[in-house]
């Protein structure tokens, strides 16, 4: 499960649906409460959909993943519906579109197809999943033709952003520059990038539940860090804030009331 936590500041009810098959990850419904002056997107290696819900005014986005924090611009006292697809994994009903084309980018598509005419019209969160799905799914694919590139992110994933393309090339008996340009090609990031993201990812994983206070020198030793001043560049250059800063707002009371898993 790859986290949003910062979404959470334009919200004070955010219904997560976790789906995890298919190449989706889960989906997501919420009601902005302000302008999302304060909710942010973080790097996590997917690509969301986003669909404003506005009746008068529907818009659909999609979100590549960035490198750093990015304000989310949203409608207040509008509801929103969200899907965020698995790291590496993104399919359209044009299929124009591709994961590496998205990254860093937010793509406002001109109109809004049908199935998502469909899914507002609806209004119900698990109608609107049911739609998605039975219009989407037959479009999935595992992409055989980016095999290669799709053993290298999971051997990252699998190590939670700890395994090198050193030892990825080693294990492979192919070369570590040919090993990133076909995962360059395929994703639109170096495996370097993308492990950076993936051990980010892992790290606000640790942070969540906030029963017990989190050991930093515990995180230093379990995802390859220096020291303790290296896992704090390492979060500034990533979210723009310190590991403790985090670990505070995903570890709050009142962060852990606002989230719904079903």
């Amino acid at each position: 499960m790859l986290y949003q936590p910062f979404f959470l500041n334009a919200t004070s009810h955010y219904m997560r649906h976790v789906a995890d098959k298919c190449g989706i990850s889960h989906f997501y419904t919420f009601k902005a409460e302000n302008d999302g002056a304060k909710a942010l997107g973080i790097p996590d290696g997917c690509v969301d959909i986003l669909m404003c819900c506005d009746e008068d005014n529907p818009t659909l986005t999609v979100c590549g993943t960035g490198f750093s924090p990015r304000r989310l611009y949203l409608n207040a006292g509008v509801r929103y519906f969200g899907i965020r697809f698995r790291p590496g994994c993104f399919f359209t009903e044009d299929k124009q579109l591709s994961f590496a084309d998205s990254v860093g980018k937010d793509i406002e598509c001109e109109q809004l197809p049908d199935t998502y005419k469909r899914m507002l019209e609806s209004g119900d969160f698990y109608q609107m999943i049911d739609i998605f799905l039975k219009s989407h799914l037959p479009l999935y694919s595992d992409d055989a033709d980016n095999e290669k590139a799709r053993g290298i992110m999971e051997k990252i994933l699998q190590s939670e952003g700890c395994c090198s393309i050193e030892d990825i090339a080693e294990d492979s008996g192919y070369c570590r520059r040919h090993l990133t340009r076909v995962f360059k090609d395929a994703y639109g990031m170096t495996p370097k990038t993308f492990s950076d993201i993936i051990r980010l990812q892992s790290i606000i994983a640790r942070f969540r539940g906030g029963m017990t206070e989190v050991d930093y020198q515990s995180l230093v030793d379990e995802f390859g860090f220096y020291d303790q001043s290296h896992l704090l560049h390492f979060f500034k250059k990533y979210l723009s804030m310190t590991p403790k800063r985090c670990d505070d707002f995903v570890s709050d009371e009142n962060y852990l009331k606002k989230l719904i898993i079903i």
